[in-house]
């Protein structure tokens, strides 16, 4: 990371739970993307998420986004956090175009689901 900052490169650094996202220094991938515990999301969700001033800094503001614990996100939330910052962004490429680096133990057991 200290190699993209020395660039100028603009990286978020983001996880999929609170513990995690301390110890790297970073915030969770829901509050950083506004998604917050929604299971889905509206236009009207996306247009509101939109409107707040630090979601939007947090999404045209960046080059790279690093997602730790990626094995702990479902499917569904990574969709919401692409739709987000595609619309933040005017981009429809998945993330915004936005470069992304998915960490984390892919051995470890998947999310719990509700069904």
């Amino acid at each position: 990371m200290s190699r993209l900052w020395s660039c100028g490169v603009q990286v978020a650094i983001t996880a999929s739970t609170g513990i995690a996202a301390t110890h790297i220094g970073g915030v969770t991938i829901h509050s950083w993307s506004g998604i917050g515990i929604k299971d889905r999301l509206s236009q009207y969700d996306i247009e509101l998420i939109s409107q707040k001033e630090n979601i939007y800094k947090n999404i045209t503001g960046v080059s790279v986004l690093i997602i730790d614990e990626i094995s702990m996100l479902s499917a569904t939330t990574l969709d919401m956090v692409s739709q987000v910052m595609q619309h933040i962004r005017q981009d429809y490429r998945a993330f915004g175009g936005v470069q992304v680096i998915m960490v984390g133990d892919f051995f470890q057991l998947p999310p719990v689901n509700k069904s």
